[in-house]
């Protein structure tokens, strides 16, 4: 029993560092088009990462020409949450 339940746990963790590490290369790219285009978007991610949902927001901050671009990735329960300073496109 201590065997299984031992088992059980491990993959649980497995799983969520999987999910963490996918989120993060994914938001790492979308945060790059993000400083770009600099708009606000909402979806999810194409293909296969489809289980993958995608917030951003842009503020702007107290520095003058510098934004906080935000963005929330999700994947069932699990919500991760990066935010950057980026300059404003002239």
């Amino acid at each position: 029993m201590t065997l299984i339940y031992t088992l059980n746990y491990h993959l649980g963790i497995l799983e969520r560092h999987e999910t963490v590490t996918i989120a993060s290369l994914l938001a790492r790219e979308k945060m790059s088009e993000l400083e770009k285009i600099s708009e606000e978007q909402k979806g999810v991610f194409p293909a296969p990462y489809s289980d993958y949902s995608y917030e951003s927001s842009i503020r702007e901050s107290l520095l003058p020409g510098i934004s906080e671009v935000s963005l929330i990735v999700r994947r069932d329960k699990e919500e991760i949450r990066f935010s950057e300073l980026v300059r404003k496109p002239k």
